[in-house]
């Protein structure tokens, strides 16, 4: 049995729903999956599901991305071989294409760099850099922890910290938004919410609704 991570959040743009995103994390797997619902289906209907699967050292191996909006579906399959030094990137749809692209490693996709995140010991660093792989170049993602405040979860006020993340102007994952607030719960080590500015609507914002444990047979 293998235990799964399971963060549900409500995705909102001042205080009307648009959407829900849910990330599940468990040792060899992320998946991260946004949708609209309500109003934001009638807006811009978008459904996305981002797959990661990653070695030993939480770094990427394979990584599936499935796009689906009024433009059609969109599906990429990005395979990290460290040995060679390349990513191959595989376009699925709408039209096949394959290319191999020369990279230096260590590096991160988006979903493996956000989920890292979470675990790194905030006490000892302030100001983190994380290499990613982002539209067939090595680029950086940078952590700066602004402050330890306090954070409303299930009805109690908890210790979190308070970190800008600054994304690449190319990011797909958070592509409307360049820099990117997370509070971070201290000691759970979980998001209980997102804050990103997007061109023309101002901050969109993902809060924590649930989060809990699976477990699943391996």
């Amino acid at each position: 049995m293998q235990k799964i991570k399971f963060l549900k959040y409500d995705i909102g743009w001042l205080f009307v729903k648009l959407g829900e995103a849910v990330i599940k994390i468990s040792k060899d797997l992320y998946i991260g999956e946004v949708y609209t619902t309500g109003i934001g289906n009638l807006i811009y209907p978008y459904h996305a599901i981002w797959k990661t699967w990653v070695n030993p050292d939480f770094t990427p191996f394979r990584t599936l991305i499935i796009a689906k909006s009024r433009h059609g579906i969109r599906k990429k399959l990005l395979i990290f071989d460290k040995t060679s030094g390349k990513v191959i990137i595989q376009r699925l749809l709408p039209h096949f294409s394959t290319q191999e692209i020369r990279i230096a490693f260590p590096v991160y996709d988006e979903l493996s760099a956000l989920v890292l995140s979470f675990s790194l010991d905030y006490t000892r660093i302030k100001k983190i850099k994380i290499p990613l792989y982002i539209r067939k170049k090595r680029r950086f993602l940078t952590l700066s922890v602004k402050k330890e405040t306090l954070c409303i979860w299930n009805h109690k006020k908890e210790k979190c910290y308070k970190i800008l993340i600054d994304l690449p102007q190319e990011s797909e994952l958070l592509k409307h938004s360049r820099e990117v607030l997370m509070w971070l719960l201290k000691d759970k080590k979980v998001p209980v919410r997102l804050s990103g500015k997007l061109p023309l609507f101002g901050s969109l914002e993902g809060v924590l609704k649930s989060v809990c444990l699976l477990k699943e047979r391996t």
